[in-house]
């Protein structure tokens, strides 16, 4: 004998909305970024970097910038400013170009998204549709860093440990903001 199936067990299996399917496809595509990051990251060089050799904390390399911000704590002298400036001005010329790059990929990515819907083909994956930030975000982590490297030799030792201070103090902070 067949068991009667009632309305209300029939209809208590979720459903997945826009939303929700649009949250699963973002959160895909940030898992599946970050192992592309991963794989394809380069070698590791042989020679530490002057951020390595200073004993700085890990985080993204600032621009050279950061130091001119922070001139009166580290007590950089006029030659040291006007050095300086002009390396932040080439710096800020460079990545000029890169930034455009990233934002527009970024903006076409946006689009892709919004423009996705329920239908599209199962083969159809994020990594095959979505730009690959990755190599212009490269780019211009290599010339900030090229550049601080630079910025770090014209600063004496001294000025380099109160850099470094900085930027993990600046790291802590912004660590114990995001509650880590």
């Amino acid at each position: 004998m067949k068991e009667p199936t009632s309305d209300t067990h029939r209809n208590s299996r979720p459903v997945f909305g826009t939303g929700t399917l649009s949250a699963l496809i973002i959160i895909a595509f940030l898992f599946g970024y970050r192992a592309l990051q991963n794989r394809q990251a380069p070698p590791p060089s042989s020679a530490p970097s002057s951020r390595i050799a200073a004993g700085q904390e890990e985080g993204p390399t600032p621009d050279v910038s950061y130091i001119l911000d922070h001139s009166g704590d580290i007590g950089l002298d006029r030659s040291q400013m006007q050095r300086l400036r002009k390396l932040s001005d080439a710096e800020r010329s460079e990545l000029a170009p890169i930034q455009k790059e990233i934002d527009a990929v970024t903006k076409d990515f946006e689009k892709w998204l919004s423009q996705r819907s329920e239908k599209a083909s199962p083969g159809q994956s994020i990594g095959e549709a979505g730009p690959d930030l990755g190599a212009a975000q490269r780019r211009a982590a290599a010339v900030r860093e090229r550049y601080w490297d630079t910025a770090m030799e014209i600063l004496s030792a001294a000025q380099r440990d109160k850099v470094s201070a900085l930027r993990r103090a600046d790291i802590q902070k912004t660590l114990d903001r995001l509650g880590g």
